[in-house]
């Protein structure tokens, strides 16, 4: 894909001294490349260290090689919404999660640029939406939870499912595995946040209900504490909580600051000097920086024209990935000024 645009309105007066090993761009320069997606992008996430993958409307999911502006593969086959999406590094395997009830698990063999039309294996089961995906790379399955109350889990070796556990309102928001481990931990609907032992399918712990939907939750690398966000409207709501996972009954803090629906969320991956950090996406169009220690809202970086952000992922270069409904995929990166002071600005979108 080639570059379509290389100013941006955003214009940045401080030298910063970035963390990650991402070139510090000029100024006022992002790279602006065709979009890969033709409707909104739901979801991201990181592929190892090549990349992202995004997923959308359109019924696609892609994985991008975003400082060169191109496409490694793209997959067909879900007929709805691909709702979620997801890299198990030791299967080597995609998988994805859709409004047509299905999960599918993907090659990433074949040339750069091509389109795979056909998944390995069709996970088939739940009888609404899939909004949940974690690998467990431990035992080599695959945990799903939908909007239908239940929380599967499934052989990647068959495609058949070994067990499913169904738990009233518990309408799953999002999945994630805590690393190294066969737990997973899931976000619903009916505002609490759970962990599944995956090795009995039975709820390993489950925290009390927040005033708020839950619509997203990460764990941090060292497995010790979880991140959710809450839905809202007009600043109620709308926050970031952080949990101990030695005990998940309520939140250690909150962290208040989006005027609207807090849609994505996700750990920074440890850097020296420098206190735990995570970010969170947003309805209102910013992305946000916190200081897990401190509570404070390191920077805000806002998003024009994105409509709604719908989520965000970081990947271990420092580069950070966000899905939006009317500006495709965002690539951020952050840095210190010579001040000391955080800064965080758009480098690349398509």
């Amino acid at each position: 894909m080639g570059l379509r645009q290389s100013k941006s309105k955003t214009n940045s007066t401080k030298s910063a001294k970035y963390m990650s090993s991402i070139p510090e761009p000029a100024s006022d320069e992002v790279k602006r490349y065709d979009p890969v997606h033709t409707d909104a992008v739901l979801s991201v996430s990181c592929l190892g260290n090549n990349g992202f993958l995004s997923a959308g409307a359109d019924q696609t999911i892609v994985s991008y090689q975003w400082q060169e502006g191109k496409v490694l593969q793209k997959w067909t086959g879900h007929c709805r919404d691909v709702t979620k999406v997801a890299y198990s590094q030791a299967l080597d395997r995609v998988f994805s999660g859709s409004r047509d009830k299905t999960a599918k698990m993907w090659t990433r063999e074949g040339a750069a640029g091509t389109t795979v039309n056909e998944a390995i294996l069709t996970f088939v089961g739940h009888n609404l939406v899939v909004n949940g995906l974690a690998s467990v790379d431990v035992s080599r399955r695959l945990c799903t939870g939908g909007r239908d109350n239940s929380v599967r889990l499934w052989d990647t070796e068959t495609g058949g499912c070994i067990k499913e556990v169904t738990t009233s309102r518990n309408l799953v928001t999002h999945m994630v595995t805590i690393p190294r481990t066969e737990m997973v931990i899931q976000s619903s609907e009916d505002k609490s946040i759970r962990i599944w032992d995956t090795r009995t399918l039975e709820e390993s712990s489950v925290s009390n209900k927040k005033s708020y939907i839950q619509t997203c939750c990460d764990v941090r690398s060292d497995g010790t504490y979880c991140l959710s966000c809450s839905n809202g409207f007009s600043g109620q709501g709308c926050e970031a909580s952080i949990w101990d996972l030695r005990s998940l009954r309520d939140p250690l803090r909150e962290f208040k600051g989006h005027s609207q629906t807090a849609s994505g969320c996700c750990f920074l991956h440890a850097q020296s000097n420098s206190s735990p950090m995570f970010l969170t996406c947003s309805h209102d169009q910013t992305v946000k920086l916190w200081d897990q220690s401190s509570g404070d809202c390191l920077c805000t970086v806002s998003l024009s024209g994105s409509k709604q952000l719908t989520s965000i992922t970081a990947n271990t270069d420092g580069s950070i990935c966000v899905g939006s409904f009317e500006t495709g995929v965002q690539i951020l990166s952050i840095g210190q000024d010579c001040n000391g002071l955080w800064d965080m600005k758009p480098v690349a979108q398509y």
